[in-house]
């Protein structure tokens, strides 16, 4: 209900309201983890939801199909998060959902050591990177803060490229997904 009243509020004012999930690594690939951790994607919230936005009219762009149907893992191995290419299919498809086009997962792509989040919290002295996919096809956005690396509460970005405006809430999966919607908008 919340959801549709955001975006009743957004519709009202020209906007266009979508919402989605970045899907956990451990429910697109189970595979990978302990066999003592219960699997039960059918019956996770997040498999629960898309119908339940539905019957409330929220648009909503799943990434679960799209992520999980390709063959190449998407996720660092030491990290909870996307790569840069898992984080461009999720553009690509955020991007369609909102009536844009984008082909970033076609690449080009670099590898690029990564240094892990799921590794830093167990070997918080460590400095052992992997490599990963990283989008090498240049940016021509500007950042007006981004003291973080992504990672700050407020980012702003300029595209004279890009055309239109984009507000985004989002989590940690956003640092690596924000370059691909700045590049997309002219404002963000």
């Amino acid at each position: 209900r919340n959801l549709a009243l955001m975006q009743e509020y957004v519709e009202g004012r020209g906007g266009q309201f979508l919402f989605t999930i970045a899907p956990n690594k451990n429910s697109l690939y189970p595979e990978h983890m302990p066999g003592y951790i219960p699997s039960s994607p059918d019956t996770a919230n997040a498999a629960r939801l898309p119908a339940l936005l539905a019957d409330a009219g929220v648009h909503y762009a799943g990434l679960y199909a799209p992520i999980g149907a390709e063959d190449e893992v998407l996720y660092f191995a030491t990290d909870s998060h996307w790569t840069g290419k898992g984080a461009a299919l999720a553009a690509d498809t955020l991007l369609t959902a909102l009536g844009r086009t984008s082909d970033y997962y076609a690449g080009p792509f670099a590898p690029e050591k990564h240094l892990g989040d799921l590794y830093e919290m167990l070997y918080p002295a460590g400095t052992d990177t992997e490599t990963a996919p990283a989008w090498a096809g240049g940016w021509t956005y500007t950042t007006d803060a981004d003291p973080n690396g992504g990672n700050a509460i407020t980012i702003r970005t300029r595209n004279p490229s890009g055309t239109g405006a984009l507000l985004c809430f989002r989590d940690s999966f956003g640092i690596a997904l924000y370059p691909y919607l700045a590049q997309s908008y002219g404002d963000a």
